[in-house]
């Protein structure tokens, strides 16, 4: 009996790191940012799926990762024609909270429009 929870045990920890080791790759595909230096593109279209090409909340963890980890980031430029609203909020949110500038490079449609606004300085 024992020996049979272990393999079950086994095969648990191998599914769990096979979903994990496939899920960056995934990941990767909905690439939506893109950084250089003080600016941050974020770039909706960017992503393989048309499904993906809106506002998520997987953004709004990305957005908060970046610039956790570059604090150098002054702009961040949208192109994007919306997505999920509550989502688009918690990114304005975190837009006015790194007192970030805001510039819309493309089409900054629907929610989008949210990001624009938290902007400290914005343009078109």
């Amino acid at each position: 009996f024992r020996l049979e929870i272990d393999k079950m045990y086994i095969r648990i920890v191998l599914v769990l790191l096979i979903i994990l080791c496939q899920a960056p790759s995934a990941y990767a595909q909905n690439k939506k940012f893109e950084l250089s230096d003080h600016l941050l593109i974020y770039n909706t279209f960017l992503a393989e799926k048309e499904i993906d090409q809106e506002i998520t909340w997987a953004d709004v963890d990305e957005l908060k990762e970046i610039l956790r980890a570059n604090e150098n980031i002054q702009l961040l430029e949208l192109n994007s024609s919306g997505g999920d609203l509550e989502a688009a909020m918690y990114m304005a949110d975190i837009v006015i909270d790194c007192e970030l500038y805001t510039n819309v490079n493309g089409t900054c449609d629907s929610s989008c429009t949210l990001i624009f606004l938290g902007g400290t300085k914005r343009t078109i």
